[in-house]
């Protein structure tokens, strides 16, 4: 290093050790750690002559202010065979920083989308809950059973598995509860509607009983009507009595007539229902045999429910076709 003085003095530099660096490190190009490693050498040893040259350029200039000028355009020029060879390798050595800070980040996009997609499988598993709401309790059956078909390994759900597992188990819990509400709703829907049907089929009895009662309280009144009447038609009797009996001999032809029509409707009506006696047989005896069926013992409270529907539809069925079958 050289000594103080007022003397015009010039450095110690030598172009030749940043030539020597510039052909060492001035192709190399980061491949790998070690190619790194080789740049952040090359870096340090242009650094260390760098700072070997700030101490010289100050050492210089403190005695000889006179030649800072020439001392400072001799450190610029040094400089400028510095600069280019540090700045190379930090634009290299940045390049690969990028490099590597893309790739560390294209594999944190990869993780996030990863998760991305198993939360997607847990968060429709979830939704379920709500889809059931609004639905019938059949509906409710076909999503536990789509989620019984679900099942939740540690190679598709990963560090996930705990959390899709709980979701999974909540959402079963949640539909049973949401299947066993929607079912207690149906029937007490379906009570509401019978008993509903009950109350219509009663009113119309009710209205069909006041329209004969009606028709009775009329034909009272008529009745008195024509009792009051009576002793005018009397008066008219007398003279209506020719009348009448050539009326009655007409009437009494007429009669005959209807007594004849009468009887052949009767007659046509009784073979008509002889012709049908076989097939009331048959029916009635079909009816009874819809009795007989026995319903398969079951174990399960839904199984239980359809069996007891059956055996009900099956008992009332049979007593409307005999019933029906009576008339024939």
């Amino acid at each position: 290093m050289p000594k103080k003085t007022t003397a015009i003095a010039k450095f110690s530099f030598e172009v030749a050790v940043v030539e020597a660096l510039d052909a060492k490190y001035g192709d190399i190009v980061i491949k790998d750690g070690n190619s790194y490693k080789t740049v952040m050498e090359g870096l340090a040893a242009y650094r260390d002559i760098r700072l070997v040259v700030d101490d010289e350029h100050k050492l210089l200039k403190s005695g000889i202010l006179e030649a800072g000028r020439g001392i400072d355009k001799d450190w610029n020029r040094i400089k400028e065979h510095i600069q280019p060879g540090e700045d190379g390798l930090k634009a290299k050595r940045k390049v690969w920083d990028d490099k590597k800070a893309a790739i560390k980040e294209a594999k944190a996009q990869k993780e996030r989308d990863r998760v991305e997609v198993i939360r997607a499988k847990i968060d429709k598993i979830d939704l379920k809950t709500i889809e059931a709401q609004g639905k019938t309790s059949d509906q409710i059956i076909d999503m536990q059973l789509e989620l019984e078909d679900i099942v939740i390994t540690k190679e598709e759900y990963q560090e996930l598995t705990y959390q899709a597992k709980a979701i999974l188990r909540e959402t079963m819990e949640s539909l049973s509860r949401a299947y066993k509400d929607r079912l207690k709703s149906e029937k007490e829907d379906a009570a509401r509607k019978a008993e509903s049907e009950r109350l219509e089929t009663i009113r119309k009895e009710q209205a069909a009983k006041e329209a004969e009662l009606k028709k009775e309280r009329d034909k009272l009144e008529a009745d008195k009507r024509a009792e009051e009447d009576k002793k005018s038609r009397e008066k008219l009797e007398k003279n209506l009595k020719e009348q009448a009996e050539r009326d009655a001999k007409a009437k009494v032809e007429l009669e005959n007539k209807e007594k004849k029509d009468k009887a052949e409707a009767e007659e046509a009506e009784r073979k008509e229902r002889e012709a049908a006696l076989p097939d009331k047989r048959k029916l009635i005896i079909f009816a009874d045999s819809l009795q007989e069926i026995i319903v398969p013992d079951v174990i399960s409270d839904l199984a239980q429910d359809l069996a007891a529907e059956v055996r009900g539809s099956l008992v009332g069925l049979s007593k409307e076709i005999r019933m029906k079958a009576q008339k024939l």
